[in-house]
């Protein structure tokens, strides 16, 4: 069976691009041939342009923006060379596509995962992510573990459900409060499954990590998302955590690490603190000490669904809570949990493809 992958692969993100390879690889173990569907979304490539020269000349009269500016083209070019590695030696990438064009050869298309349906990212509801686009005769589109937002699903129920899930032949999310939020607005079952991340075993991320003591023994704190005025709130308790434990902190929201680096420092930690679902998962992965902060923005439910669902209730903290210790973390109930949890997404994709 040849399956082509649509998802957020080209987004600078350490868990858009790990979810991505979990899948793919998941596909070709069960003797697949599997591409990423090199598909450029207008609004992704946009965000991640880090080069504007509109930006550019309304700084240019301004040294200290300027100096600013230059900084942030700096970071942008690392970051952007970091990925494109990653991309180029890791994934299986078709030539590019635009939503005019999406190759029609594929036996099934897999649209997932990530927040594919989340119209404050690709501005509106992209058609391809929405399995808007032809395919040859008897080629399947599934939706698989795509993860949105209240806002976005309340905008699909004013196009119409009916309409919207014309596209796919199965379909399924990846928190289940949205899907019974679905279930509610359209009157249908909505199957909800795993983040690929989730679907591959210790020993195949174990693959991709490096093997060094600088790695190991950290408390490792990751943020994507930040309230105003309480940027460093996630570091000031990693530092209070840090005096009762005793090592040392690595802060990986920075984007200086590469994709390697970044999982290898998870693996080796001594303990997580992150407000950011894809750290969350690689925290459970490899068995790591974990706080989930939640943020009360509206995008809590991704990683606080998945810890709820593994009776992970201990490692759910509002921002009041500060840790002077390590979690109570049983690892062999957390690994039997988690081969329970993987059984339904590993039936609806192995059933579809």
């Amino acid at each position: 069976m040849k399956v082509g992958i649509l998802t957020f692969h080209r987004a600078n993100n350490y868990g858009a691009v790990l979810q991505c390879y979990a899948l793919q690889e998941f596909i070709k173990q069960r003797g697949h041939e599997v591409w990423i569907i090199d598909y450029r979304q207008p609004s992704i490539e946009k965000v991640y342009t880090y080069w504007k020269w509109s930006w550019f000349c309304k700084k240019i009269l301004f040294p200290q923006r300027m100096i600013k500016y230059i900084s942030y083209v700096k970071r942008g070019h690392k970051k952007t060379i970091y990925f494109d590695s990653f991309r180029n030696r890791y994934l299986h990438l078709t030539q590019k596509y635009n939503a005019n064009h999406i190759p029609s050869e594929f036996d099934r298309y897999i649209i997932g995962s990530d927040q594919l349906l989340s119209i404050n990212i690709t501005h509106g509801l992209d058609p391809i992510y929405s399995a808007k686009f032809p395919v040859k005769l008897g080629s399947k589109k599934i939706g698989y573990a795509i993860s949105s937002n209240k806002p976005s699903l309340d905008y699909i129920n004013s196009v119409g459900w009916g309409q919207f899930f014309m596209g796919y032949d199965a379909f399924s999310l990846r928190e289940q409060s949205l899907a019974d939020y679905v279930n509610t607005l359209s009157g249908r079952h909505i199957e909800v499954c795993l983040d690929p991340t989730l679907l591959l075993d210790e020993k195949k991320w174990d693959a991709l990590c490096l093997h060094s003591p600088i790695y190991e023994n950290n408390i490792v704190v990751y943020q994507v998302r930040f309230l105003p005025g309480k940027e460093q709130e996630l570091m000031q308790k990693a530092k209070i955590l840090s005096k009762h434990i005793n090592c040392k902190i690595v802060d990986l929201s920075s984007g200086e690490y590469n994709v390697n680096e970044w999982l290898s420092y998870i693996k080796g930690a001594r303990c997580v603190i992150t407000s950011s679902f894809h750290a969350t998962v690689f925290a459970l992965v490899f068995n790591k000490p974990l706080y989930s902060f939640k943020l009360n923005d509206g995008h809590d439910e991704r990683y606080v669904d998945l810890l709820e669902s593994i009776e992970l209730h201990n490692c759910i903290c509002d921002l009041n809570y500060t840790p002077t210790c390590l979690p109570k973390y049983d690892k062999t109930f957390i690994s039997s949990k988690l081969t329970t949890l993987r059984k339904p997404s590993l039936f609806f994709l192995c059933s579809n493809i």
